[in-house]
């Protein structure tokens, strides 16, 4: 089976460091997101991150 969890984190401090998964890191807007990687994450999946983020009383959804 395939478990896909997504966190919503504060930024404290500290710096992006460059390393052998991720090249390089930013925060975008919903629609203004760089090209998706697809077979990792989709648009759908963001927008529903930005769904519970924005929402008052949020149930996690299990599919």
């Amino acid at each position: 089976s395939i478990c896909k969890v997504f966190v919503l984190c504060e930024l404290l401090g500290g710096e992006f460091s460059e390393n052998t998964e991720t090249t390089e890191s930013g925060f975008f807007a919903l629609g203004a997101l760089p090209e998706l990687f697809t077979e990792k994450n989709n648009y759908d999946q963001i927008k529903l991150c930005f769904e519970a983020k924005d929402a008052e009383h949020w149930e996690t959804r299990f599919d």
